[in-house]
This record gives C-alpha cells, structure tokens and sequence, in this order.
C-alpha cells in the first residue's frame, strides 16, 4: 500500500519526508499543494481519488533493509539513545551524516530526486538567471545559531548541550571557513538577519549574494529556489542539523566540497 505524508516542518522535512514515503512505496504522495507549484511532476501531490494511503510523518530518509551498505550503528549525529524521532531501532540513520554516507546510497537518494522532484520550468529559469548573472560562487547556509539552543532541562525531550561556547565556536568555524575559500563571491542563505550581519562583517574580503531580500515576502517557490541556488556553490558550507542544508546538498548531487559548522 502507498505512503501519503502528513504532519507539519519545514520544506526540507517535508522533502524528506515525500523521498521516505517514495523509498518505501514508488505510487506514495505529498499531502502538501505547494509541491505542484515547486516540482515538475504534478502527479506527486493526492487527489481525492479513494485510493487507501498510509500516514507517514518523519524528518529522516528512511533506510531500507536492502540498503546492505549502511551497517548497524552507523550513525554518529543522531544517535539510537539520544531520543531523536524515528530512530531506527538499530542505529542505521543516515541523516546529517554527509561525507560519511557511502556513495552508493548518496546514488541513491540522488536518482531518487531526479526522477521525482525536478524543479518545475518557473524555479528553473530563476535558478540559471541567477547563476548566469552572478557566475561562479560558494555558498553558505546560515540557520540562527540560537534557533536550536533549547533550554538545557534534563527532565526535556529536547535537552541540548548547545550553549553559549558552542554557538560562538559553530559561528567563528563558518567565518573561519567562508574567508579561507578560494571563491571570492558568496551566496547566502539564512532565516537570520543578525547572524548575515555578523558573518559579512567578519569576511570583509568576500562579496556576499543573495536570492532573497532583506525583509521581503517569503513563498514556497522562493525557499525552494533559495534550495537550489545554495547547492549550485562550488564549495558549501553547511550547517549541521538543517535540513534545509541537507537537501540542497542532495539536489547539488553530494558535492563532496563541504564544510559543516
């Protein structure tokens, strides 16, 4: 029986979610309209057609028992005991693990994307006449350093270890890394105003560009083709628990010129 997705997140959760669906059932579908106005393939979204869907809401990819190349234990991010959602009951997540994920399985999610989730002719003129404007570039994705520093309540589910050290130091790796690229033109991508600020100010030698305007509007379209811009840089920086990031890795094809900060 096909998947339907359900649940609320983010577009790169719910991007997520559609390839774990697609992975466990090729007819499954995105419960979301918006992917008609982002992707291609109209075909994705439900129709009320009567066909019996099962419910699937999770932020991982999902790995199968065929995918013989993830061992157990494998994940090192998002631990089996760290009470992430989903876990897989024998640690074998691939989520947020990036260059240590074998490349036959990145091959994988990779065909995966093309043949469902090609960016529909709109995004894709947007995306080559911002390429074709600025040309070459690496990109940065900047999610508020704070946006995850929960309240470090033992008795919480979201318990973090994340504090005022580990923001700075996450911070200063991406200024560490942004001004030791070869590329002197940047894209970036960010749901921070006040993280941007202090990143261009601490890179005065770089030219920082952008798709989305300072205090503008944001649609769907626009953070799917922020996506797509972001995995257009010739080296990435990348933050390491966005999916957002994660995804604009998988479309760029696994670029294997990352930093994680």
């Amino acid at each position: 029986m096909p998947y339907i997705t359900t649940g609320g997140g983010g577009i790169g959760n719910q991007i997520k979610k559609f390839i774990s669906a697609i992975r466990l059932h090729p007819e499954s579908k995105a419960h979301l309209s918006y992917f008609e106005n982002i992707f291609r393939n109209k075909s994705i979204c439900t129709k009320d057609s009567g066909i019996k869907y099962i419910p699937i809401n999770t932020w991982r990819i999902i790995v199968l028992k065929s995918d013989t190349e993830i061992p157990d234990n494998f994940c090192r991010v998002t631990l089996k005991n760290q009470d992430f959602d989903n876990c897989d009951e024998f640690g074998r997540n691939i989520d947020v693990e990036y260059l240590r994920i074998p490349i036959s399985f990145r091959l994988k999610i990779v065909k995966l994307i093309g043949q469902n989730l090609h960016p529909n002719s709109i995004v894709e003129h947007k995306v080559n006449e911002f390429v074709k404007y600025h040309g070459n570039y690496s990109s940065v994705h900047i999610r508020s350093f704070n946006a995850d520093n929960f309240v470090n309540d033992e008795s919480s589910r979201h318990a973090s270890p994340r504090n005022k050290t580990w923001i700075d130091h996450g911070r200063q790796r991406c200024i560490n890394y942004i001004n030791n690229l070869s590329d002197k033109k940047i894209f970036i991508s960010t749901d921070s105003q006040s993280e941007s600020d202090i990143i261009k100010e601490s890179c005065p030698n770089k030219t920082f560009i952008n798709y989305i305007e300072k205090n503008s509007r944001r649609t769907f379209e626009d953070d799917f083709t922020d996506m797509m811009l972001l995995s257009k840089g010739n080296h990435m920086i990348l933050n390491p628990v966005s999916t957002f990031s994660e995804l604009a890795w998988y479309f760029g094809g696994c670029n294997e010129n990352i930093h994680i900060c």
